[in-house]
């Protein structure tokens, strides 16, 4: 199924919010109570934000190339 220039750019916005959204609650919570957020769920968050944002940034430019 080929997706829309348009659709990609709705694709790739979505993953940024989806990682932006892992970063705040899994990686600054951390910070704000340690106590609550293990560490193993810090570093699978910090992970999960940087693989979101790797693919939007590939969604992003492989829209903008066709």
């Amino acid at each position: 199924m080929r997706l829309t220039p348009k659709q990609l750019e709705t694709v790739s916005k979505i993953f940024i919010n989806i990682g932006t959204l892992s970063f705040g609650g899994l990686v600054i919570g951390k910070f704000i109570s340690p106590n609550i957020v293990p560490w193993d769920v810090f570093v699978s968050g910090l992970l999960f934000s940087v693989i979101l944002f790797f693919f939007a940034i590939i969604i992003d430019k492989g829209e903008k190339n066709e």
